[in-house]
């Protein structure tokens, strides 16, 4: 048959040991949901058969392998996927990939192994699809009733790879029987002694409990007194933190005090002379408007006189002017000339005089303009140097630039004096906040 060397090489413990590679270890808990157990199985399979690979001669088991897969995939339908769990074993990705290597490699270095390994393989998947292919039957199938291919040989095979699963996996839960019942024995006398054991403890633990209790008061005294003396601490050093910023906000207010003392004694020394300059600010713009007022008559009232005392100044310039009708004939060129002059004086006298005065006053309001401005700017720069010297603390040199700016000649009271120096930029370079 064509079957008959491979069935009868029926699974040892090496293989089912191998076999068992890829699922989930009893003692790791898991939980996966159906669709995802199904989806790993039919993973399993489908790369199983690959690492198989189309070799010669096992055409007929990789068709058999493609068979259960294809049956196991039609009967895991939607409807019956709520049971896997309960039918499924879970599968290790990681040792998934482990035993496909290892099978792999067992085929690639060993051919002639495929033949059985297939059939185990064959003989596994009827064992653990045993519930699917019981509660979801197939019309056609007969994996309950032991017929697989139709071909005796093949079915035989198979059968014996299952039995000899089932025998293996019974094996295997036997021995987790004997070893859960030894288990068994070992706790009930563990908890015999356990039991001495603890009612020893227990009188210890009444003692101990005495111990503590008495241990425990003296903890909560000495607790007690910790926290006092550590609250006292923290009191100390609030204390001494806001004694430490009293004495510096009190420093901070002597020295504000003094600097506020030093100013308003300035203030006062150097009032009369702000009063001084005050006071010739408001002559000098007093002075100023007046002088504005008087060329403004002039002008105005000059306009208005030739506007409307043209007449008069014409006839009163035609009866000064010579004409032939007021010369004599027996005048000579000398009288001539001295009664002409005459004649001249009496209109560029009063026109000069005019002239004159428009020019004192327009002199006499640039003063005061000139003088108020002065002034103004004084009062400004006495401001300045008092604010200055407060804030700023101005060394003796500084202040003697700013008291010599602030005392220097007036307008044009001493033209013959060298340029000062630059008073801005001094004041600039003095350092703010020493």
């Amino acid at each position: 048959m064509l079957f008959e060397t491979a069935a009868r090489k029926y699974m040892d413990r090496a293989t089912y040991t191998f076999l068992q590679t890829p699922f989930v270890r009893v003692s790791e808990e898991v939980s996966i949901a159906p669709e995802n157990l199904r989806a790993d199985w039919l993973d399993l399979t489908q790369r199983t058969i690959q690492a198989i690979g189309p070799a010669e001669g096992l055409t007929p088991y990789l068709a058999l392998l493609r068979q259960i897969r294809a049956d196991f995939d039609v009967r895991t339908l939607p409807s019956s996927l709520v049971w896997m769990p309960q039918t499924l074993r879970p599968i290790s990705t990681a040792r998934k990939e482990l035993f496909l290597k290892q099978l792999e490699a067992n085929i690639r270095d060993v051919p002639a192994n495929a033949p059985a390994l297939s059939l185990a393989l064959a003989g596994q998947w009827v064992f653990e699809f045993k519930y699917i292919f019981a509660l979801f039957a197939k019309p056609k199938a007969g994996y309950e009733s032991g017929t697989f291919t139709g071909d005796p040989g093949m079915d035989l095979a198979i059968a014996a790879e299952a039995a000899s699963y089932a025998a293996f996996a019974n094996d295997g839960r036997d021995l987790e029987d004997r070893i859960e019942k030894a288990l068994e024995s070992q706790r009930a006398q563990f908890e015999t002694v356990l039991l001495q054991g603890q009612q020893a403890v227990n009188r210890l633990n009444e003692n101990i409990i005495d111990l503590q209790s008495k241990d425990e008061e003296l903890r909560t005294k000495i607790d007690g007194y910790e926290e006092t003396l550590v609250d006292l601490i923290k009191r100390r050093a609030a204390a001494d933190t806001a004694l430490t910023g009293l004495e510096e906000r009190v420093s901070k207010s002597d020295d504000n005090i003094e600097k506020f003392t030093k100013a308003i004694e300035r203030k006062y020394a150097m009032g009369a002379t702000r009063d001084y300059w005050n006071n010739q600010a408001k002559t000098a713009g007093r002075d100023f408007w007046i002088s504005v007022f008087i060329m403004a008559v002039l002008l105005i009232g000059g306009a208005l006189t030739l506007i409307f005392g043209h007449t008069a100044i014409l006839n009163t310039l035609q009866d000064i002017l010579i004409t032939p009708e007021s010369l004599r004939p027996d005048l000579t060129l000398i009288q001539l000339t001295v009664i002409s002059i005459n004649r001249l004086i009496l209109i560029v006298l009063p026109l000069a005089l005019l002239i004159w005065f428009a020019r004192l006053v327009v002199r006499y309001m640039n003063r005061s303009l000139a003088l108020a401005d002065d002034a103004q700017l004084r009062q400004a720069m006495m401001d300045t140097f008092l604010r200055l010297d407060i804030d700023s603390e101005l060394s003796k040199e500084e202040r003697n630039v700013m008291l010599s700016a602030l005392y220097r000649p007036g307008p044009g009271q001493s033209p013959d004096l060298p340029d000062f120096p630059n008073v801005i930029e001094l004041i600039n370079k003095i350092p703010i906040g020493k």
